[in-house]
């Protein structure tokens, strides 16, 4: 009888684990900010379950030589959630970008915190941090 108990304690963890990393457990909803002497990167985020969609905008250089944003209502932003990964594979589609898009992964750092890595090589050189640390703007 207590064998039972123990599968079933076994299964039930099993089945929470899957279950708990299919989706993200943080709130991604909202805008997300990145400053430091020559850069900032803005995100506004809606998150539906395991996919997210929103704006960006980059400011790159001294005095802003390159602004990246997207225009008014335009999704820019698309992810779904890589549950390997812990993070969202995300994609930030420009038509000032050579490449026309920034890819790389967003994930939940600590409270109000998110962490981007991109894996765009290419548009990265000189241009933005390959990692850094995105904080909540409360509204």
């Amino acid at each position: 009888m207590m064998r039972n108990g123990v599968k079933n304690f076994m299964i039930a963890c099993a089945v929470g684990t899957i279950i708990g990393c299919y989706s993200p457990d943080s709130d991604f909803d909202g805008t997300w900010y990145y400053e430091d002497a020559t850069h900032s990167m803005t995100l506004e985020l809606k998150q539906e379950k395991d996919s997210l969609i929103g704006h960006h905008c980059l400011v790159i250089g001294k005095q802003g030589k390159f602004i990246d944003c997207a225009d008014d209502n335009k999704i820019s932003v698309k992810g779904i959630y890589n549950k390997d990964k812990q993070a969202f594979e995300l994609e930030i589609v420009s038509e000032y970008l050579y490449e026309d898009t920034l890819k790389g992964y967003l994930k939940a750092d600590v409270k109000d915190q998110l962490l981007w890595q991109t894996t765009s090589e290419k548009l990265v050189e000189g241009r933005l941090p390959k990692r850094l640390i995105l904080k909540s703007i409360q509204e």
